[in-house]
């Protein structure tokens, strides 16, 4: 889904268009991903709209020994149970859409955390990982999918390199060509009846250029009505 956005001094004021995922937080919604998981340097972007925030949940795209979350709203990431190693300090507000990204470096171990193209927290040394589950919208803690997001999700892109701060900013509000440099994943969402009946629509196809294909696919989602759905985004 295309987010079209102002730009200034890399701040986003995003207004969202077309379709994304309505996550429900309670009936254990998430999209399973395929086994095509980072094992070294990584980029993880989303934009993310939240209905509620609570401790300890709303995961955006997680694993078993990486996060990227915003519990009690805010916005975090770190691996093997150090989930708070960047964390941003100002809490988001629910019901507004925010771009989020997070990079680590392998070669460095260097996190950074990114909000509306905006770095709001880093560390080093970061810990490596090693991972082969991938969520979105939750988190696997190894005896159960839990910590889910509530709200909605859009524009999801993974990517096997450290995307720098220019490039995070100046790609959020557009749609990819799907064969970008190191892109390994790239969700646009644009699928099903926004808000109606979507029964059979319970794959979330994968637009990166790849010989074959490696789609998402849709758990627990009621997939009718206004939640739990294919939805058009509000601004």
């Amino acid at each position: 889904t295309l987010m079209l956005t102002t730009v200034l001094m890399l701040t986003l004021t995003s207004m969202s268009q077309g379709h994304s995922l309505d996550f429900d937080g309670a009936t254990s919604n998430y999209v399973a991903l395929p086994t095509f998981q980072p094992s070294g340097s990584y980029t993880k972007e989303a934009w993310i709209r939240a209905r509620t925030f609570a401790a300890f949940s709303n995961n955006i795209v997680s694993g078993s020994t990486n996060a990227f979350w915003a519990p009690n709203g805010n916005l975090s990431s770190g691996h093997n149970f150090n989930y708070f190693t960047v964390s941003d300090g100002a809490t988001m507000n629910i019901n507004q859409w925010y771009h989020v990204a997070v990079t680590y470096d392998a070669g460095t171990n260097t996190m950074i955390l990114y909000k509306d193209g905006v770095q709001v927290s880093t560390g080093n040394p970061v810990g490596s990982y090693s991972e082969t589950v991938q969520y979105i919208g939750a988190y696997n803690d190894g005896s159960t999918i839990a910590y889910l997001w509530d709200g909605q999700i859009d524009e999801v892109r993974i990517w096997n390199v450290v995307r720098t701060p220019t490039e995070i900013a100046n790609s959020a509000n557009c749609l990819l060509t799907s064969d970008e440099f190191g892109l390994l994943a790239y969700f646009d969402f644009e699928q099903g009846i926004a808000g109606g009946s979507n029964p059979s629509e319970i794959t979330l196809i994968n637009r990166a250029d790849r010989c074959f294909q490696q789609d998402g696919t849709l758990i627990g989602f009621g997939l009718a009505g206004a939640t739990s759905n294919w939805v058009a985004p509000a601004s």
